[in-house]
């Protein structure tokens, strides 16, 4: 639109001023005319004697759950609040148009000069929408169908960019799913504005400033996501092995100072035999003492390891390890006091053994601390064998969740990660994320964040539910204080209007005729919009209690989100790629589905992708839910996460390939390995490999560790052990990954990806 037309439009005046600005000024009216006894302004009297309405706000931001592993914040910025300043302040008090006209163009420069972060130079994650709105010429309110017209053709949205360094590349198209998510327009497959608040909007025939939209995507919920962690915050054999190794060299100190005594002159007849025996015998002890502590050692991080590595869940907890570092603890006093039993010189060493014992005690409250934290992760690879692979270096879950209050008690329960420290629970979960650190080959040495696998059970809910309520709809409670604040400016200019008629000497048949169009208008406006209430009615009403509400709804589009999450998490951790199981040793193999001829979910195919990103390897099928039957891969398709990491390379300089990562840690070289045969008809050769393929439990730094969780721990009975150095290339397998950029540390992600929104198969799944 030209600026020349923008200017047309008339003076601004905010349509998200308080409810009780519009309804008190409605009220004083209709009392006003009401004492004129004007008949046909009954229905409108009742309008204002209607209770002032309360818009249903937001909740507060719920303190983090962890302050350790919140990394999303959702603080207001300086820009957002100057937002609501203006959207709440009346016209009056406002000053100068010129000041507004100030703050909007700091707005806009804040947009231009920190794309992606809503204004504020933070943050993982920015919305493209935001800064569309911010950059936009109208300095005005525009009509709601204005805006629509333009936020629904693709050219103008395909044209915004960025010209800072670093964001030329990125792709800042409106994603017409954010749109719906923040509940601004809903468009129809014919490109019609269906619902959302610029269609409440264009029904009231109001204008649209750019302050009550940027709200909006201020307040929509994936703006507002955040991240739970759960993982070992201590390393317990990383803990453990100093505490041992300090022992051991205080009893090799005992050992040496008893070796080299002699009996006292001048003892009595025997003295010096009973001497010798007593010596001999502690040193006997001392040596078993270093030789047990040698074997505890082993012990201790072949149980720390299952437990810390993610191979059991916190069921086996850290208390296994706590209680088998408590003997070490009491080993040194007991050695102290048979040297005064045996008659022995007396061996400074007091000093030593209690630094000995307060490292012990440190290590304890370390690990107690780690149970009582209840952030270890929830389910295990040992316990969910078929959604992960065994070997990580680091096991971590993370659930990326809407922290705050969902109007209208439409809050999602927890399902996966249901009941935290202290009760309290994670409501609101998008999906979960479950990875684990690892090696990638090569000289450098570099680590990757490799992912196991990924879930959204809301969705996965909301799809369900929807099948089995045709007839139900899918409502956004989201941000509707919105329309109410529209709904409100409207009642008060229909008051200003009919004011104006009644004013008039001698009203026409006309006058008398848009008094009572007006009025019908009015009574519309406080049934649908005016109190929460009624929202709450109609949300009830139009949608159904079992169909969930929460944004990146499309696989594709938490995908997105997802990939770009791990790619922070790594940017923030220094690890330098992330990567994905390849479905062909993980999802498909380890949970091969047979049925109707096929191997594997074709789901899983499509999402995860092959070691070479694909979606499909040639000749294999796969199960198809949608037609119940199998059909062949795609394989010449990218497969979705690997798609979004292609995207994400040309985005931010990087690359996205086929990598070698470790199928367990590098740096200790004794290996627990089951090799799954590839002979004629086995899953492994219908998937196309030609020779066994080697899954590692689990790795130690000695054979005797290797042995013990063999024979004492695992329970595996088709195991072996295997000595593999960090370059023996069987140490290695293939995986797709992404080189995670100093850019990406630097820069936030667009919460949205280009595409999606409009339509969308949702139960392609």
């Amino acid at each position: 639109m030209a600026k020349k037309e923008l200017e047309e439009y008339k003076t601004y005046r905010p349509s998200a001023v308080p409810g009780a600005l519009g309804i008190g000024a409605l009220a004083a009216g209709a009392a006003y005319v009401g004492r004129r006894r004007i008949p046909f302004l009954k229905e409108l009297f009742k309008i204002s004697k209607s209770n002032a309405p309360k818009p249903p706000l937001q909740s507060q931001v719920p303190k983090p759950l962890d302050k350790v592993n919140e990394t999303i914040t959702t603080a207001q910025t300086p820009t957002a609040q100057s937002i609501e300043l203006i959207s709440r302040t009346p016209p009056a008090i406002q000053g100068a148009r010129s000041d507004y006209r100030a703050t909007l163009d700091l707005v806009q420069a804040n947009s231009i000069k920190l794309p992606l972060s809503q204004g504020s130079g933070k943050g993982r994650f920015g919305s493209s929408l935001y800064d569309w709105i911010a950059q936009h010429p109208s300095m005005k309110p525009l009509p709601a169908k204005i805006w629509a017209d333009q936020l629904k053709k693709s050219q103008p949205l395909s044209q915004f960019k960025s010209n800072q360094p670093g964001f030329q590349n990125i792709k800042m198209n409106v994603s017409r799913r954010e749109l719906e998510d923040a509940n601004i327009a809903v468009f129809g497959p014919k490109d019609e504005l269906i619902g959302g608040f610029l269609k409440t909007a264009e029904q009231a025939n109001m204008n649209v400033a750019k302050t009550d939209l940027l709200k909006m995507v201020i307040n929509s919920p994936s703006v507002n996501l955040r991240v739970k962690r759960f993982e070992y915050v201590n390393d317990a054999p990383q803990l453990v092995e100093p505490i041992v190794i300090d022992a051991q060299r205080l009893l090799r100190k005992f050992y040496n100072k008893i070796s080299i005594q002699q009996p006292p002159p001048g003892g009595t007849v025997g003295a010096g035999n009973k001497f010798f025996t007593d010596k001999n015998r502690l040193l006997n002890k001392l040596q078993s003492g270093m030789d047990d502590l040698q074997l505890s050692m082993g012990q201790i991080n072949a149980s720390a390891r299952q437990n810390f590595t993610g191979m059991d869940s916190i069921k086996s907890n850290v208390d296994d390890v706590a209680t088998q570092i408590h003997h070490v603890k009491t080993l040194i006093p007991k050695i102290q006091d048979e040297i005064t039993a045996a008659g022995l010189a007396p061996i400074k060493g007091a000093e030593e053994a209690m630094e000995l014992n307060r490292k012990i005690l440190s290590v304890q409250r370390k690990l107690a601390a780690e149970a009582k934290l209840g952030q270890s992760p929830r389910y295990g690879v040992g316990e969910n064998k078929t959604y992960a692979m065994y070997g990580d270096q680091k096991y971590i879950e993370d659930v990326i969740y809407y922290p705050k209050k969902i109007p209208y008690g439409r809050n999602v329960p927890p399902q996966h990660y249901d009941e935290l420290v202290n009760g309290t629970k994670l409501e609101n979960q998008i999906y979960h994320a479950r990875y684990g650190l690892r090696t990638v080959s090569g000289p450098e040495r570099n680590r990757a964040y490799v992912l196991h696998e990924a879930q959204s059970d809301v969705h996965q809910k909301a799809y369900d539910a929807m099948k089995r309520y045709p007839d139900k709809k899918r409502i956004n409670p989201f941000n509707t204080e919105a329309e109410f604040g529209q709904a409100s400016a409207a009642i008060d200019n229909i008051w200003n209007k009919m004011k104006v008629i009644y004013n008039k000497p001698m009203p026409t048949y006309a006058d008398r005729m848009e008094l009572r169009r007006l009025r019908e208008l009015g009574d519309e406006l406080r049934k649908n919009t005016v109190n929460a209430s009624n929202i709450a009615q109609k949300v009830s009403k139009r949608s159904d209690n079992t169909i969930p509400f929460l944004p990146m709804i499309e696989r594709d589009v938490w995908g997105d989100h997802l990939i770009k999450h791990l790619a922070k998490s790594a940017a923030d951790d220094g690890v330098k790629w992330i990567a994905i199981h390849p479905v062909e040793r993980l999802h498909a193999f380890k949970r091969a589905d047979k049925q109707a001829g096929a191997i594997g979910k074709l789901g899983d195919f499509e999402f995860y992708g092959t070691a070479t990103g694909k979606a499909g390897i040639q000749g294999v099928k796969a199960y198809s839910k949608k037609q119940n039957k199998a059909i062949p891969t795609p394989y010449r398709k990218t497969a979705v996460l690997p798609e979004r990491m292609i995207k994400l390379a040309k985005q931010y300089n990087s690359e996205a390939r086929p990598i070698m990562i470790s199928k367990s840690d590098p740096d200790l070289p004794w290996k627990v390995v089951v090799s799954h045969s590839a002979r004629t008809g086995t899953d492994a050769r219908m998937l196309g490999f030609r020779k066994p393929i080697d899954e590692h439990l689990i790795a130690f730094k000695t054979e005797a560790e290797a042995q013990y969780y063999l024979k004492e721990i695992s329970g595996v009975s088709n195991a072996k052990i295997l000595k593999l150095e960090a370059n023996d290339p069987r140490l290695y397998s293939e995986a797709f990954g992404l080189k995670i950029t100093p850019d990406m540390l630097e820069k936030p992600f667009k919460l949205y990806k280009k595409e999606g929104g409009l339509v969308v198969d949702l139960f392609k799944w």
